[in-house]
Formats: structure tokens, sequence, C-alpha cells
């Protein structure tokens, strides 16, 4: 079956959407796209990287970031080190979602390239219990561990026995969890992520059985200005989504624009 898809003109069609679905799911994550061309994949699938690339970025970022960090991950907690080197623009099998769906619009639209043209934007929604699905990761996760938070002992264990680079089994299918909030944009973000395995690379939205736990919400270009000040004016700004002073000078440009 194909991905269930809705196209929107305004931000209020945007979150009745949003309410029917949270209204049969425990669990809603969301990333914004700035073009519906744009793909779920983490950085690390991305030519000329493969998923072996990490081990190497993830060594190389270890050794480096040490002058410019106040507070250092264990020198052996590879975990820690992959989310900080994800926060850092640095290619890693994570992939980003949001528990905030205003702050995935925002993502898909607020900051726009204007070279996009008439490209549609658009939001996923992601079902992270379903995608959880035992048959799905190879991890046994109790009925109170639905989505794992890699902070806590037995989930890492877990998930470095299916997710490592030196895994015995092949997984088909990212893990969708929680990391640790190692940075300000992570908290401001409501963060939260996919873990995709290692192996050759692939899109979310091209898995089997995708449509069980993803939707796609498509936010039509001609109308994309419109929701951008709707958004602004219930105070989802650039500073929500990332709060530092680049973000604080891009909001003070666009105060001055008619």
């Amino acid at each position: 079956m194909p991905i269930r898809e809705e196209r929107i003109q305004s931000l209020s069609r945007f979150l009745e959407i949003i309410e029917e679905i949270s209204e049969h799911n425990n669990s809603v994550w969301f990333r914004g796209h700035e073009s519906i061309r744009y793909t779920l994949a983490p950085s690390i699938y991305r030519a000329p990287y493969t998923s072996r690339s990490e081990n190497s970025f993830h060594a190389k970022f270890r050794s480096r970031a040490i002058p410019y960090l106040n507070t250092l991950p264990s020198h052996d907690d590879y975990w820690s080190w992959l989310f900080l080197m994800q926060h850092h623009n640095v290619p890693t099998r994570l992939l980003d979602w949001s528990t905030g769906a205003l702050y995935a619009l925002a993502f898909a639209i607020l900051l726009r390239n204007n070279n996009l043209g008439d490209d549609d934007a658009v939001v996923w929604c992601l079902l992270p219990e379903i995608l959880n699905d035992a048959q799905r990761v190879r991890i046994r996760l109790d009925a109170s561990e639905r989505i794992p938070n890699i902070n806590v002992d037995s989930s890492k264990t877990k998930i470095e026995g299916a997710y490592s680079l030196e895994a015995v089994h092949a997984v088909d299918y990212p893990l969708a969890l929680t990391g640790p909030l190692n940075s300000n944009r992570i908290v401001a973000q409501k963060g939260t992520f996919t873990l995709f395995p290692d192996r050759g690379s692939f899109n979310l939205e091209d898995t089997p059985d995708a449509e069980q736990f993803l939707i796609k919400i498509i936010i039509e270009h001609n109308r994309i200005n419109t929701i951008k000040r709707q958004l602004v004016l219930l105070g989802i700004t650039e500073t929500s989504i990332y709060p530092e002073l680049n973000s604080l000078g891009s909001e003070i440009k666009r105060e001055f624009q008619p």
C-alpha cells in the first residue's frame, strides 16, 4: 500500500491532521523537509560516505573535539560521542526527529532556501512504536520500553548488540530511540532520533510496510509564506528551533522585511 499523503494549504488544516493522527497513536514524531524531493536517510548514507565511514569520523571527532568541549563524554562511551557528532554536523547513522509538530513545520518552511522555487515542502510523521516492532528491529523491548533510551544501561546493551558496526545479525530497519540531551538545540527542538543500521544506503520511506509507520503532509508551495507568517504569530521563530546568536540575527533581519 502507498504511504498516506495529505496536502495542506493552511495551518489550521495541518493541526487538524496532527490531532487526528495523535488520537490513534501513543507517540508521533515529526520531521520537516524544505523540499518534497528530500529523502528520509541519514547523512552517512549519502555519497561519498557509507555506514562504514562512521568509525573514522568517530575517531577523528573524539580526538580533535576535546579543546572545544566544556564537558566530555567518557572516552569509551561510543553513543554519547555519536550524538555529539550529529549535533555538530558530522555524518552519522542518526536521523533527527521532533516530538513537536510545529517545530517540524518550522524546519520545513521558516528558513526555507529561496532557490527551491515551486517545490512543495513536507512534514513527515513517524509512529515510532510501530517502527520499533520487534520483528523489524531485532531488539526485544519491554512493554514499558517501546522507545528505548540510549542513556539507560539495559537499552544501551540491546542497541549495541543489534546496531553497532560489529553487529552479528543484519538489521533491515532503523530503531526509534531517545538520546542524551547534550545540547541546547536538542532540548529546544524536542529532539528524538532514528538510528539506522550498518548496511547499504536506503530511504526509510522505501522500506517494506512503510505505510504502517509513516504519514506524509505536503505543504503546497504557494501557501508557504502565509503559513510562515502564522507560525511567527504563534511565537515559533528562528530562535525557537536554533537557540543561538546566528538565529537571533536571522530573526532580527526578518523583522525588517516587508
